[in-house]
């Protein structure tokens, strides 16, 4: 004994997977924007900064001066803003974002603009020539890169 679909129901289980198949290709990617996607030659540079041991988080295309007023915004206090990053201003920086881990202590060098413990760092990297421009160590992920992980 065999038993028949109504009529419309494979159509309906059709498309209802291929709904599925198309939500599940575009949300990896789609916290990835056009330009996100250049920043990907700036990596070694930025895995250079960091160490091996860091796990990568994730990448973003921005200005610095954004990542300087997203961090104000955050601490509500002034920041002093280290040369290298104020210089570098409007110009389109990559920033690549490293979970540091709980026991990982500030990178030499790198810019602490919020008070430990250290768990997140954000690589800034000039895109025009792939030089690291600085390194930001934070306690948690900035928004910018939250929704990654």
């Amino acid at each position: 004994m065999s038993r028949r679909r109504p009529p419309g129901c494979t159509a309906a289980l059709a498309l209802c997977a291929a709904a599925l198949l198309l939500s599940a290709c575009t949300s990896y990617r789609a916290g990835l924007g056009p330009r996100d996607a250049i920043c990907f030659s700036s990596f070694p540079e930025a895995r250079r900064a960091v160490g091996p041991e860091p796990q990568f988080a994730g990448v973003r295309y921005v200005s610095a001066s954004t990542l300087v007023a997203d961090l104000r915004r955050i601490r509500r206090h002034h920041i002093v803003v280290p040369d290298a990053l104020s210089d570098f201003g409007q110009t389109g920086a990559c920033l690549f974002g490293y979970h540091l881990g709980a026991s990982r202590s500030p990178l030499p060098g790198s810019w602490h603009p919020l008070s430990g413990p250290y768990r997140f760092a954000v690589v800034v990297v000039d895109q025009q020539t792939h030089r690291v421009v600085t390194v930001v160590v934070l306690p948690r992920p900035p928004l910018r890169f939250s929704h990654l992980i």
